[in-house]
């Protein structure tokens, strides 16, 4: 699997996602943890100063078909998984400035 292979090149942390890992029939469960799933990786990154990556295993499973039957959940998610990639991405600018 090539990103594990590039996980391990970089000493990083690797956590694949699968669609049972979100999808969870509460009203707000898919997308707390879809927010959890992020935290955790962050965390891990703080934690030991390499990267964590997510790879969405069947994102098509999570999402489906953009267009087709687009419920507020999928929508949500969408928005979080955006929000949270540009925090990230605010985070490691910073992390750049400082090293």
């Amino acid at each position: 699997m090539l990103v594990k292979a590039l996980t391990t090149a970089s000493c990083g942390h690797l956590i694949i996602v699968r669609p049972q890992d979100l999808l969870n029939n509460l009203i707000g469960g898919t997308e707390k943890q879809t927010s959890a799933i992020f935290e955790i990786a962050q965390a891990k990154s703080e934690e030991s100063q390499h990267p964590t990556v997510l790879f969405f295993d069947e994102i098509d499973g999570i999402l489906g078909k953009p267009g087709h039957n687009d419920s507020k959940a999928e929508i949500n998610i969408i928005k979080i998984m955006v929000h949270k990639r540009q925090g990230f991405i605010k985070w490691l600018k910073k992390e750049e400035k400082v090293n």
